[in-house]
């Protein structure tokens, strides 16, 4: 175990009965000795005799005998003790690399940080917008000292299916702007519906998604199936999901579960799927949603992509 920053006082308190000191002298991110006393830390110049508030402008010091005894001290500071924390030796955080250079992000309690050159300084990705949260490794890769107090909230991190990370940026939108784009898609969708076949499971309303289902529940209750019986049921089956039957594509993997999407819901999963992966283009965007669902087309995700008001605005200032 590495002491940070501040002790709680019951551990405190069993120092002080335990050697008589009520302190505790850890290591700064420096490798330097750092004196924690009544939660405020000093730092010793030369001999561990004499210490000095860390805050160079405060003028509070500790002064000790050669056996680590407190002999003086003047704890008048004119700042607010600082935020520490025990460390573990075993603290986790991810590596992951960067989608903008070859440099590396660091991951650690759901923010991210930058290496500040081939230093072992971390600073929070925020940094340009004033965030003061920071960590520093040693040459073991080992957190040795840390200072996460953010101004601001986590960002969302999205795992692709191929394992990728991205940090999820969303791009919002007014109400009466996801209406327009929702109205033009439907308007657009609704002219390749009609251009392609009747009968498309590409293509099928909420109503026919229902009755379609129905169907499927009688065949799976049959004693004796026919041979188009088994020829659904190899491509179709049925999932209930918070309490609502959903067709899925017949597969034996359960990990691996891909779902049909009614045309009244094809707008909001492609649209929902678009801003979680940062307006994803084009074949980033079929392939996430391929993972999950079976029949949504390519042609009806460029659709979709054109009625987004931010990728044209994005498309324009190239």
């Amino acid at each position: 175990m590495r002491l940070n920053i501040s002790l709680p006082y019951s551990i405190t308190a069993f120092l002080t009965f335990l050697t008589g000191f009520d302190y505790e002298i850890s290591e700064s991110r420096r490798g330097k000795a750092l004196l924690v006393y009544h939660g405020f830390t000093y730092t010793s110049k030369v001999d561990r005799k004499y210490w000095y508030c860390s805050h160079t402008t405060c003028k509070a010091k500790v002064h000790m005998d050669k056996i680590g005894k407190i002999i003086f001290h003047y704890t008048v500071h004119t700042h607010d003790p600082p935020k520490l924390h025990r460390l573990a030796d075993d603290l986790e955080y991810k590596l992951i690399p960067s989608k903008r250079s070859n440099k590396q992000i660091l991951i650690f309690q759901g923010y991210t940080f930058s290496q500040n050159r081939m230093s072992g300084n971390w600073y929070c990705s925020k940094q340009y917008k004033d965030c003061k949260a920071r960590i520093h490794m040693d040459k073991n890769w080992k957190i040795k000292t840390l200072h996460v107090d953010h101004n601001h909230e986590a960002p969302k991190i999205v795992v692709t299916a191929a394992g990728e990370y991205y940090t999820v940026g969303l791009k919002m939108f007014s109400k009466s702007i996801i209406t327009q784009m929702k109205n033009e898609f439907n308007e657009k969708l609704n002219k390749l519906v009609n251009r392609s076949k009747s009968n498309s499971i590409n293509f099928i309303n909420e109503t026919r998604y229902q009755e379609f289902i129905a169907e499927l529940k009688v065949i799976k209750s049959k004693e004796s199936k026919t041979f188009e019986d088994y020829k659904i049921l190899s491509n179709y089956d049925i999932l209930e999901v918070n309490g609502r039957d959903r067709l899925i594509r017949s597969n034996e993997d359960s990990k691996n579960i891909q779902f049909y999407v009614p045309t009244d819901e094809l707008y909001g999963v492609i649209h929902t799927m678009h801003i979680l992966f940062n307006h994803a283009k084009l074949n980033e965007l079929d392939n996430q949603i391929k993972h999950k669902y079976c029949n949504v087309s390519r042609e009806v995700i460029k659709i979709y992509l054109s009625c987004c008001n931010f990728c044209k605005k994005s498309t324009e200032t190239l």
